[in-house]
């Protein structure tokens, strides 16, 4: 029976000593292995190492593509000459016939054609306030008695053409006083009262160059021409196309 028991305890303590053995080295970390050290010095890429070698061809670089390289340099721009097209001029306004005659003198020493053109202008240069046009000169005149009565003083009778026996209440260089002057009569129960600008006409004269090509210089030129004249300027315009000229039809 002894033996027995002496013989269960050896085989347990030799399975307690390979559990210990075995089991616990599995749950130990693995150390790694330590690299060896590194040389920069020594290191060669692998094409300098393989020109090196004894009876080695080095293989010469590839030429470079136009196409390829075509997004780093653009290629050169060609630079066209533009050619400009005539312009008119036209030189004004001018007051009168002796200006427009003085510019044509000035005009005569360049080769280039012109000619005058005649403008009729109308100026607003006051405003006036009146009462329309009476049957006869008698209703005018006692209609400026009332008008007397009621305040206003500065009155005239009219006899325009178109404005025969018609009263005029006053002139106003400025159209705002000529506001103020119907307001007055309105509130005064002078309802027929309007106002009416003044105009003066006058005509001036432009002179008008054949197309020419639009140089500083002669742009210049016609400036010192209109020195001295007061609102006279160069004006450059396009020129007028001429019309298309029809061929005549042959006879069938």
């Amino acid at each position: 029976m002894r033996r027995w028991i002496f013989a269960a305890l050896i085989l347990a303590n030799l399975g307690l000593l390979m559990w210990g053995v075995f089991y616990l080295e599995a749950e130990r970390p693995a150390v790694p292995e330590a690299q060896p050290p590194i040389h920069p010095e020594k290191m060669r890429l692998l094409k300098e190492a393989a020109s090196n070698r004894p009876g080695a061809r080095v293989k010469p670089p590839a030429p470079i593509n136009a196409e390829s390289n075509s997004n780093s340099v653009p290629p050169p721009v060609s630079v066209e000459k533009i050619e400009t097209s005539p312009v008119c001029y036209r030189l004004g306004p001018l007051p009168d016939t002796t200006q427009a005659q003085r510019i044509e003198q000035a005009l005569s020493g360049i080769p280039l054609s012109f000619t005058r053109r005649e403008e009729t202008t109308h100026t607003v240069t006051g405003f006036r306030v009146y009462l329309p046009p009476f049957p006869s000169k008698e209703d005018a005149e006692r209609k400026r008695r009332e008008l007397t009565r009621l305040g206003f003083k500065d009155h005239a009778l009219l006899q325009e053409e178109g404005f025969h026996n018609a009263i005029s209440l006053g002139q106003f260089s400025v159209e705002a006083n000529a506001q103020n002057r119907l307001k007055q009569l309105v509130q005064k129960g002078v309802q027929q009262a309007k106002v009416q600008p003044l105009e003066q006409t006058r005509a001036v004269y432009w002179i008008e160059l054949a197309p020419t090509d639009p140089t500083p210089d002669l742009r210049a030129r016609f400036k010192a021409m209109l020195d001295g004249v007061s609102g006279a300027e160069v004006q450059q315009k396009p020129c007028p196309v001429p019309p298309p000229t029809s061929e005549p039809t042959p006879p069938g």
